[in-house]
């Protein structure tokens, strides 16, 4: 992924929104990773805190009475707590603690499939086996069939409404369709190639790699250019925290734990840094 391509990420049309995008190389074994960026999402929220782990140890008096010693530290830690919009698959993974990245295919259905629904009613769904319906017929049960009519103006007339990218159909209560009444279904279906597929499953799961937080800050009264920031950490472990939130507008919102571990890749800089690489520097005192 190029840092143009970075760059236009958090952009509707030609206007540039700002934002923050989550990029990860990924680390395929011990200090040696993949090579390349993979997109997990944009970030719409993140906190970092600088935590200093440190042990209470006690000295015993000549007395007798335990005092405290000191507090030495013990560890230094930087996490972050990420939230990330319209995730990637790859977050996605993650996240659903899942077995991997696939695609799933439905094959073509040429020949009219029939299946029988018993005491139906009105206003619900029912789904069919396959999605990406072409051809869809509803007929009564019995020796002389009755075809039924499909609504041609959203659901105000008709028998049924048929969903053929879902593959589904609803009865309409105003329809010739009796409550409770039996109805065959017969459709034919349009062949489903390489759909991705998330497979969840009960086991750890995380990721070690080099994380790359791009900031991009819109122009305002205060700059009258756009400004990009980049955070780099050189080694972190990325893990889902646990909470993953639905809505109407992104397959999800994930929040992940990424912590950062001492790397050796840049001298003195054993948790990275924070850079501005475009737009008007800013003043350095």
């Amino acid at each position: 992924m190029s840092i143009q391509s970075i760059r236009n990420l958090p952009m509707l049309q030609d206007i540039w929104q700002g934002g923050a995008a989550l990029l990860l190389d990924k680390e395929i074994s011990n200090g040696v990773k993949q090579g390349f960026l993979n997109h997990l999402g944009n970030i719409t929220k993140a906190s970092f805190q600088t935590k200093v782990k440190s042990a209470d140890f006690l000295t015993a008096m000549s007395t007798g009475v335990a005092i405290t010693e000191g507090k030495p530290i013990s560890q230094l830690d930087v996490p972050f707590n990420v939230t990330i919009n319209a995730p990637s698959m790859r977050a996605l993974d993650l996240a659903m603690f899942g077995s991997g990245v696939s695609t799933w295919t439905q094959t073509a259905v040429t020949s009219a499939t029939t299946k029988e629904f018993d005491g139906t009613v009105a206003n619900v769904w029912y789904k069919l086996p396959n999605v990406t319906i072409n051809t869809f017929i509803l007929t009564s049960t019995g020796g002389s069939p009755t075809t039924y009519t499909a609504s041609a103006d959203g659901g105000i007339t008709g028998d049924y409404m048929v969903d053929e990218e879902l593959g589904a159909f609803l009865i309409l209560p105003g329809g010739t369709i009796s409550s409770g009444g039996n109805v065959i279904a017969s459709w034919k279906a349009s062949a489903v190639t390489a759909f991705p597929e998330l497979s969840p499953r009960m086991s750890t799961r995380y990721a070690y790699g080099g994380a790359y937080i791009y900031l991009v800050l819109a122009a305002n009264e205060a700059r009258p250019n756009p400004e990009v920031w980049l955070r780099y950490v050189p080694r972190a472990r990325l893990e889902p925290s646990g909470n993953l939130d639905f809505t109407v507008d992104k397959p999800g919102e994930i929040t992940f734990d990424l912590t950062p571990v001492p790397s050796n890749e840049i001298a003195n800089q054993s948790f990275g840094y924070l850079h501005q690489i475009a737009g008007t520097g800013r003043v350095v005192n």
